[in-house]
């Protein structure tokens, strides 16, 4: 028996196929399996508590500033502990303020600063295990940790304080590139909960960095507002470009230093005579002796390209003529 479906008469066959495919839960509209499914679309997952990015670039340049600042850190507190010290920048990376939280062990030596004229503060962190030493050589030590641990007075805060003022004088010179940054500490506290400059879930660039005084190895983080950095992006796109045009500069002079050593250049030794009227100089022949003004011992100018440099002497140098330089030509002796 046939069935029209629409103007189209479907065989027993077609009919016979119709069922089956019902039967087995399938739709007459979907596609043969001859046909190729659709690619599946690639699903991201996202974390709305993921801080917002900052740029490559400007991870980039505090890499370099904070480069920078390990290197002067380094050399500043050995001069001022008159111990070696060694500082080493691990890490740069951006997280939230309360991941940053997670790396700071408690208690601590915990300062928030002022960033002017930046509306906001970053934080300074210096762990007890070179917290100590520190104070012990302050003190005449020999840099030793205490035996046991314990809370920093308000005397050794004091002491500290140092410390943290050479920390934040480097830190400043690192930044000048940048931005003019005058660093005041406004807090600090051993336990970093009690001294929340932002918000929990705010993103900081959390900056870490080794620290390691004779056998005792503790740590220094910073943490900086990302909003900070997002408000003075064109600085360090300005940065990145002057520092680009350094190496294009060096580069070219570079170049031009290489290339210079096979360029010639004409050398002349004069002897300034005097003066004869056009009449006598038509009237010159070979065997003529001109009277000079110039004296035998009179130093005569050597000059490059032109311009006078040296002094020298007429001298005779395997039987041909030669200039024995004697000295540079000085400004006025050259423009006389």
């Amino acid at each position: 028996m046939a069935k029209k479906r629409g103007d189209k008469i479907l065989s027993q066959e077609e009919i016979d196929a119709l069922f089956k495919a019902m039967q087995e839960g399938k739709s007459e509209t979907e596609p043969s399996s001859t046909v190729p499914a659709a690619p599946a679309k690639k699903v991201l997952k996202y974390d709305i508590r993921k801080p917002d990015r900052i740029s490559k670039d400007q991870i980039r340049s505090l890499h370099l500033i904070h480069n920078y600042f390990q290197r002067s850190f380094s050399s500043s507190l050995s001069a001022y502990l008159r111990a070696f010290v060694e500082i080493k920048l691990v890490s740069i990376e951006q997280i939230t303020y309360s991941e940053f939280l997670e790396y700071i062990a408690e208690p601590t030596c915990y300062n928030s600063i002022n960033m002017s004229p930046m509306e906001g503060n970053m934080v300074m962190e210096l762990s007890y295990p070179v917290v100590f030493p520190m104070l012990d050589l302050l003190l005449g030590g020999t840099g030793l940790p205490p035996k046991e641990e314990r809370a920093i007075t308000d005397i050794e805060w004091s002491i500290i304080d140092g410390v943290i003022q050479l920390a934040m004088k480097d830190l400043k010179e690192a930044w000048k590139p940048v931005v003019d940054l005058q660093l005041n500490v406004t807090a600090r506290e051993s336990k970093p909960q009690l001294l929340q400059f932002v918000s929990l879930s705010e993103p900081v660039v959390a900056v870490g960095l080794e620290v390691r005084i004779g056998s005792n190895t503790g740590s220094m983080n910073l943490g900086i507002p990302s909003i900070i950095l997002k408000l003075i992006r064109h600085k360090f796109e300005q940065q990145q470009w002057a520092m680009r045009r350094k190496e294009d500069i060096a580069r070219d002079q570079a170049r031009l230093y290489g290339a210079l050593p096979s360029i010639p250049v004409d050398l002349s030794a004069e002897i300034r005579g005097t003066t004869i009227s056009i009449r006598d100089f038509l009237d010159l022949s070979v065997g003529d002796v001109l009277t000079l003004d110039h004296y035998a011992e009179k130093p005569i100018q050597v000059a490059i390209e032109g311009r006078p440099y040296y002094l020298g002497h007429i001298v005779n140098f395997q039987e041909r003529k030669g200039v024995y330089l004697e000295s540079a030509a000085t400004e006025k002796e050259i423009y006389l």
